[in-house]
């Protein structure tokens, strides 16, 4: 079993910003991302060292819960000993600390403390742990140690004093690459400015946003890009699926009471809003698939296709009710397909559901959309046979 430590704690906080582990990146907060992190690395539960359960706590909690993580609260080092499991591995990560992922997850084959040299990183704000280097905010060590905070006053810093623990009992350091701080891909307690620097960098690296060859679901990726970057708020980031969710229910009320051009127009914008929520989270897990436990997103991501097809055949005129079903549901279960076994290239263009239903929607007024439908089913079709991988 895994473990890890996080802290909400900052012991040195800088006027006029947030709390260290509560600044902001890509509309996440730095101890959400530590917790991403140790979801990455194999950590079935998380213990959070904090002062007081505030807000800022109980949304953190929510967050691990809905990952699948155990988290539980602790308050001093003596709970922290009394609470830890005999027999684990625990990561640990210092308040406020900002790690590079990739090099955290390579280093967690067998324990260590990660630091780096001394000369560069102490100015930077990481701490000594001897002439030659700096300790990385970030360690993995054993249980069996930690549980020796019991014996020290209560209160201590917890995170610095397993360090200590943890090199008195054996455990070696392992030295990083400093140009991880030169690049600024490793920062202790950076600065709100600071974050979004890196910000910059980390979005271009890690989130991939839909090309133009898909012109509707491109834009509600970018406008969905600017509302988690402005955004300060974690009700903000909720709007987009909310909003899918609402205008999809409208879209079905709307059809049922007999205007099912309105119904359709909400069903656009519903599309709209699931592929804003889409690019929500790209950014929140970095691109790393073991972080996209977001049943919600999901959910409707996946009701969004059987919504639009009702909405479509309700603004069908002509044939029978099974026809008026038949011919979306072949649409947008081709483009599904495409997504599945196409060259990635193309997989764009099949995802883009906004485009598809915003160029059916005006069909709609002259009573053409379940032609217009068809003749889109078709061009998929076609097209399908250019775009699949040989073998698939």
């Amino acid at each position: 079993m895994r473990a890890a430590l996080l802290s909400t704690l900052d012991r040195d906080p800088l006027p006029n910003e947030e709390r260290a582990p509560f600044r902001r990146f890509a509309g996440s907060t730095l101890i959400q991302r530590q917790l991403d992190l140790a979801l990455m690395g194999g950590c079935e539960a998380v213990f959070c060292s904090t002062s007081s359960v505030g807000v800022e706590v109980i949304e953190l909690q929510r967050y691990a819960e809905n990952r699948g993580v155990k988290f539980i609260v602790v308050r001093d080092a003596h709970m922290l000993g009394d609470l830890l499991p005999r027999d684990a591995e625990l990561l640990v990560i210092a308040p406020g600390f900002f790690p590079d992922d990739e090099t955290v997850l390579s280093r967690l084959d067998q324990l260590g403390v990660l630091v780096f040299p001394a000369k560069n990183a102490v100015q930077k704000g990481f701490e000594r742990v001897d002439q030659t280097c700096a300790w990385s905010g970030v360690l993995l060590t054993t249980t069996a140690i930690a549980r020796k905070t019991s014996t020290l006053p209560i209160d201590i810093d917890i995170p610095s004093a397993i360090l200590r623990l943890s090199l008195q009992a054996g455990i070696e350091p392992k030295m990083l690459d400093e140009h991880l701080l030169d690049g600024g891909l490793w920062q202790a307690k950076p600065r709100q400015k600071d974050l979004s620097e890196r910000e910059d960098y980390w979005i271009k690296s890690h989130v991939r946003l839909a090309p133009f060859a898909a012109p509707g679901l491109a834009f509600a990726e970018r406008v969905g890009l600017k509302l988690v970057r402005d955004s300060h708020s974690a009700v903000v980031k909720k709007i987009p699926l909310v909003a899918a969710i609402v205008s999809g229910g409208l879209g079905l009320i709307s059809s049922a009471m007999g205007a099912p051009i309105i119904g359709l127009a909400f069903g656009v914008a519903m599309t709209l809003f699931v592929g804003m929520t889409g690019v929500f989270e790209k950014i929140r897990s970095g691109g790393h698939k073991a972080a996209t436990n977001t049943d919600p997103a999901k959910l409707v991501d996946w009701a969004s296709e059987p919504v639009l097809i009702v909405l479509v055949a309700s603004a069908s005129t002509g044939g029978n009710e099974w026809l008026r079903l038949f011919v979306p549901t072949v649409l947008f279960g081709l483009m599904r397909l495409g997504r599945t076994v196409s060259y990635d290239e193309w997989r764009w263009s099949y995802a883009d559901r906004i485009a598809a239903s915003a160029i059916l929607l005006p069909t709609a007024f002259f009573g053409s959309v379940q032609i217009a439908a068809a003749l889109l089913a078709m061009v998929v079709l076609v097209s399908l046979f250019f775009s699949i991988k040989p073998g698939e």
